[in-house]
């Protein structure tokens, strides 16, 4: 594992998985509809009052020495630091009990495109799902998504917006085409977006949050000890949050999504002009 002579805080660490709540956390939500579940309802801007959106400080945009900084804040966080050759190329992980808070940059000039956070709440410290949801809507403004689920127990929240800070309804082409990063939970595979489907990260996406919040999940004759396993369905047992930048993802000319565009292109244009053999 390289650093990329990002120096962490807290020194090289081997990343724990996350595992109980977080597991099933991952298996239990389903994925967002690409339609809107606030016909008509306008969301607010992100630039309303001059300050992007955050996920634990974070922002969009971040460098990698500013998340780290934000993140060393908390000594209790164990920050793991990845580089790899397939994007995304550097990926910063801070891990605490019940918590993961990530962020993935761009290659040519690192700045994060992508943060999240999923937290395990504590049983003492639970509220109601709807409570968690409205605190939500109070840090972000009116949802173009809201959408609370029975099956699984679930609220999915979402907000999207263009370039000119225009709410945006219809924000399938904000969304991974596989949806790991926006959908983002622990033990995603955060790999980049199908680089084959144009609709993927659409450069016109300036900002996509998505926030899931799960209940408590009721299993009768459950005698487990498992947090989340069984409990009150309309109680908060945990949340992620996940902050997107297609607009970020494609301003990056290594992006994969448009170097296998302009692939796809050479080979179609290259299959144009040749004769083939003779019959």
């Amino acid at each position: 594992m390289r650093t990329n002579g990002i120096k962490s805080p807290l020194g090289t660490q081997e990343r724990r998985r996350s595992s109980g709540f977080l597991a099933n956390f991952a298996v239990a939500l389903l994925v967002l509809h690409t339609t809107s579940g606030c016909s008509g309802q306008e969301a607010s801007s992100p630039n309303t009052s001059g300050t992007p959106p955050d996920v634990a400080g974070l922002r969009i945009g971040m460098t990698p020495s500013q998340v780290q900084e934000i993140l060393s804040q908390d000594p209790s966080f164990k920050i793991t630091i990845e580089s790899k050759v397939r994007w995304p190329t550097l990926e910063i992980v801070a891990e605490k009990k019940n918590e993961v808070v990530i962020a993935l940059f761009t290659e040519t000039t690192p700045k994060a495109w992508f943060v999240g956070r999923s937290l395990e709440i504590p049983a003492n410290e639970r509220p109601f799902r709807e409570a968690l949801a409205n605190k939500a809507i109070e840090k972000y403004g009116k949802p173009v998504f809201h959408n609370v689920m029975n099956t699984p127990i679930g609220t999915v929240l979402a907000w999207a917006w263009d370039k000119d800070g225009k709410s945006m309804t219809v924000f399938n082409k904000c969304r991974s085409a596989r949806g790991n990063e926006s959908s983002w939970r622990p033990k995603s595979t955060r790999e980049a977006p199908s680089a084959f489907l144009e609709s993927s990260y659409d450069p016109t996406c300036e900002t996509y949050i998505e926030v899931r919040i799960q209940g408590e999940i009721f299993t009768p004759n459950d005698t487990s000890s498992m947090p989340g396993l069984h409990g009150r369905p309309e109680i908060a047992a945990g949340f992620s949050t996940a902050i997107t930048s297609a607009a970020v993802y494609r301003s990056d000319p290594k992006n994969p999504i448009d170097i296998s565009i302009s692939r796809e292109k050479a080979k179609l244009d290259a299959a144009s002009k040749n004769k083939g053999p003779d019959l």
